[in-house]
């Protein structure tokens, strides 16, 4: 399947979906020469100097902390992703487990 564009289908995975809180949620399919889905390729065309990265926080920070590479539009954020735990079902979920999913639960929570 393609899209607008001519491109396949794949491409729904690198729209960026940014939320504003004039504009609301909406996806923008950015234009460019290079494309990718993985983090460490897209932080090292940003470091470059080469383009424009959309990330998560958590991904970039240090980074944005020392200043080699910076927020371009700041009044803008990524639009919020779920955030799944995949376990195989069981009766009797092991404590460890259920701490865990605890613990996410808690630390996600937090974070809105």
């Amino acid at each position: 399947m393609r899209d607008r564009a001519g491109r396949g289908s794949g491409t729904t995975s690198l729209r960026w979906r940014q939320a504003d809180q004039v504009l609301g949620t909406r996806a923008h399919l950015p234009r460019g020469g290079f494309h990718s889905n993985d983090i460490e390729a897209l932080r090292t065309v940003a470091l470059a100097g080469q383009g424009i990265v959309s990330a998560f926080d958590f991904l970039v920070a240090a980074d944005l902390r020392a200043r080699r590479v910076v927020r371009v539009l700041p009044g803008h954020t990524r639009a919020r992703w779920p955030i799944h735990a995949l376990y195989p079902p069981n009766r009797h979920l092991l404590p460890k487990v259920r701490a865990f999913l605890d613990f996410l639960a808690e630390v996600f929570s937090s974070r809105r």
